[in-house]
């Protein structure tokens, strides 16, 4: 009898690597498969949100923000023209005075968007509860702001704006934003 017996050691941490590694492995594959195949649908957004997702202060709620944000960067940065100058027109000449707040959502931070409206014009558009951070992370915001509340006191109107090339994805956020806060404040 010549059988030679063949012991097979196996230490509880090689054990304990090898079965780390398999499932991570096979959880990698899964994402792959999940995050690249195709057919994946995604629903068009509404075109007019209902009046039920504003609070009782005139702001829009967290999920009209969100939609907002997936309506300005699907719709509005797609037709936007290449010259630089964004004719829009106000939703009416007269205004309900008062102030009206319209929620913005950047890099998962809240800021708002506010417009002081008096009955035949703009008074003030400002940016609040803007963080450190926002404008760390967005540094091109304030600036943007301020030349387009400029152009807007002016002419009290965002006919023929000139954008800044530089900002144009930036631009057309903050006009979306004014412009919903015009809308709440329209004498209609």
């Amino acid at each position: 009898m010549s059988a030679k017996t063949k012991i097979l050691v196996l230490h509880k941490k090689e054990v304990l690597y090898a079965g780390i590694f398999t499932a991570t492995g096979l959880f990698l594959i899964v994402l792959f498969l999940i995050l690249f195949l195709p057919g994946r649908r995604t629903e068009p957004l509404p075109d007019s949100l209902p009046e039920s997702q504003t609070d009782s202060l005139g702001t829009a709620s967290p999920s009209r923000s969100a939609q907002l944000q997936r309506a300005v960067s699907s719709d509005a940065l797609q037709t936007a023209p290449k010259s630089g100058i964004l004719q829009e027109t106000l939703p009416s000449a007269s205004f309900q005075p008062g102030i009206y707040k319209t929620e913005l959502i950047l890099g998962g931070q809240t800021i708002e968007v506010e417009a002081v409206l008096e009955k035949d014009r703009i008074s003030s558009l400002r940016l609040v509860n803007i963080d450190e951070a926002i404008t760390t992370m967005y540094p091109l915001l304030e600036p943007t702001m301020e030349h387009i509340c400029k152009q807007v006191y002016e002419t009290q109107s965002l006919d023929q704006l000139d954008l800044d090339s530089g900002a144009r994805y930036t631009s057309l956020v903050l006009l979306e934003a004014i412009r919903c806060c015009l809308d709440k404040g329209s004498a209609d």
